[in-house]
């Protein structure tokens, strides 16, 4: 790659930095008063991109240290940080079609702790798998750690152990190809389901107009008035799903795509530029989750709008105790 592509993917991995710290931010200050289960995946997504991104930028501008330990360190971060955000992908699939499934609009608690779980450790399961198999983290040995172009990776293509190559492989390629695949299958499904709940809301609608006395409207309305608020509050969660998992597959798919038809013909080679393009989406993943972060979540939208009322009453109320603590100071001292 040319200095100008490596300046490119930084850009493109900057803005998913600042993204992710815009979705962590509001996560962090007004996440309280957003009632939409996707607020907090969406925010532990952003945790897991950030670190990705920023190792990525320090990888880009930086050659591998000459520490061994401290490059493989490097490595294993990104990676794992990569793994972390595609399943936090497939966790915001799960557990939108969770809720369609469940006719709820969040998730249980036990779902989101396992959801923790299995985001956070899977990923160095199959980092550990990778290394049983003769992957290593770190330096690429053909390069020396000074070389400008020396990066800490994922290094497996040695060209003399087979085994190792097609496991790295099968466990980056198969991950990505088993998050995108559930995720279209999470969209048709709840598709499906928000066709069926779209024609019951319309049902419960019907019958709730055609209640014209006091006593049909008694019966009615307790009967219609809390599924249909609970069925409109399901399909309000149908757009930012559906945003989401676009974002995930235009972002990620073209890559794997390109990744799998090279290994099945390894003497294609693609132009430079549109490597260039695949590492380039590939790094958009979280500007693009802030953009609809912010378009599918009015409430928290609005309390940004209310930021500077909100700051000035944070810093009031951090000092009140000092400003009370003067007060009872300098009235004792008049009162010698």
């Amino acid at each position: 790659m040319t200095d100008g592509d490596y300046l490119v993917i930084i850009s493109f991995a900057s803005l998913s930095c600042a993204g992710d710290m815009l979705v962590i931010v509001t996560w962090l200050s007004f996440g309280s008063y957003a009632t939409n289960f996707s607020v907090r995946y969406v925010a532990y997504a952003a945790i897991a991109d950030v670190i990705a991104s920023g190792m990525c930028i320090t990888n880009q501008i930086h050659a591998a240290p000459t520490e061994p330990l401290l490059c493989s360190g490097f490595a294993v971060i990104q990676w794992a940080s990569n793994f972390a955000t595609w399943l936090w992908t497939a966790a915001i699939a799960h557990s939108f079609r969770k809720c369609f499934l469940e006719r709820s609009a969040d998730v249980k608690p036990g779902q989101e702790c396992l959801a923790h779980l299995i985001c956070w450790l899977l990923p160095f399961v199959l980092i550990s798998l990778a290394i049983a198999f003769g992957a290593s983290f770190g330096a690429d040995p053909r390069i020396s750690a000074n070389a400008s172009d020396g990066q800490c990776d994922w290094q497996s293509s040695s060209g003399l152990n087979v085994v190792t190559d097609v496991s790295a492989d099968l466990i980056i390629d198969g991950s990505l190809l088993s998050v995108a695949a559930y995720n279209c299958w999470a969209f048709a499904s709840v598709s499906q389901m928000m066709t069926s709940a779209s024609n019951e809301a319309d049902h419960m609608l019907r019958t709730s107009m055609r209640s014209t006395s006091i006593e049909a409207h008694s019966v009615h309305s307790g009967d219609t008035t809390e599924p249909l608020a609970g069925t409109s509050r399901r399909l309000s969660l149908w757009r930012p799903f559906m945003a989401y998992v676009f974002v995930f597959i235009g972002s990620q798919g073209p890559g794997v795509v390109w990744n799998v038809v090279s290994d099945a013909r390894p003497r294609m080679s693609a132009p430079q530029i549109l490597l260039t393009v695949f590492y380039c989406l590939a790094n958009s993943h979280g500007w693009l989750n802030a953009i609809v972060y912010g378009l599918t979540n009015r409430r928290l939208a609005d309390r940004w709008r209310q930021a500077p009322a909100l700051v000035t009453t944070l810093v009031c109320t951090i000092c009140r105790p000092w400003h009370q603590l003067r007060m009872r100071t300098s009235s004792f001292s008049g009162s010698y």
